[in-house]
């Protein structure tokens, strides 16, 4: 293989002998730079793969299902929205926004707003799996992670909450899924706050738990600005809001 480097230019030139091809690359790129900056774009993929295994195989192990009656005033809900008149909270289960939204999107499909209603069901299943897994993975290890999936996966209770598209699945998958970035990193921050407030759309516990979260970041922000003002380090040892 012979190569060759322009001084006084801007690329680096490779002939490969089995093509006897001419390969351009920057020389101000790093290979490394460039996998890491595609890493999150990779995370996202792989994740969404496995939610998606993780949903078919909860699927196989229940067997189908329907959607529950609350899920079910949700498209009701988003039919009259879209046809123009107030949706009639009284006499359905108590309203959610996040809920209320995807009934409004779901709506326009029609009779085929149920099963797909159904199929996200089992997305969130899968993802309330994953994240479980996940948290579990960052704790205590890939067996523990494996662990962890195989329970949920053979409890008939937490598959036929799924089945029934009930909004607490995705409510403890958002959940989480700040939960496993928190024990990653523990100021993620902004990140964190977006899963709860999604989750504060289904169930207002969850703000509560966004609420401690901004506290403690308040907290911890000003203890480490009392730290790099300190001229002792011993008055920043053993003090941590954790």
């Amino acid at each position: 293989m012979r190569k060759g480097v322009e001084r006084d230019g801007v690329a680096r030139r490779s002939v490969l002998p089995s093509k006897s091809a001419i390969i351009l690359m920057p020389l101000h790129e790093n290979p490394s730079a460039v996998l890491r900056s595609r890493e999150p774009a990779l995370a996202v993929v792989r994740a969404g793969v496995t939610v998606a295994a993780l949903s078919a195989l909860a699927y196989a192990a229940f067997g189908g299902g329907f959607v529950n009656t609350d899920a079910m005033w949700t498209l009701v809900w988003g039919r009259e929205a879209i046809n123009g008149s107030w949706p009639d909270y009284a006499a359905g289960p108590t309203p959610h926004p996040l809920t209320n939204l995807v009934g409004v999107l779901l709506a326009p499909l029609g009779s085929a707003a149920e099963p797909v209603l159904h199929v996200l069901g089992f997305s969130a299943l899968g993802a309330f799996v994953y994240t479980a897994g996940l948290v579990a993975y960052r704790l205590f290890g890939p067996i523990a992670a494996l662990a962890t999936v195989a329970l949920l996966l053979t409890r008939d209770v937490i598959l036929f909450y799924g089945s029934l598209a009930y909004l607490d699945v995705p409510y403890a998958a958002l959940v989480l899924g700040a939960t496993a970035m928190v024990v990653r990193e523990r100021r993620r921050g902004r990140a964190v706050l977006v899963l709860l407030l999604l989750a504060g759309l289904l169930r207002p516990e969850a703000w509560i738990l966004s609420g401690g979260y901004w506290l403690y970041l308040m907290v911890d922000g000003r203890q480490r600005g009392d730290c790099s003002r300190s001229s002792s380090p011993r008055r920043c040892c053993g003090f941590s809001p954790t």
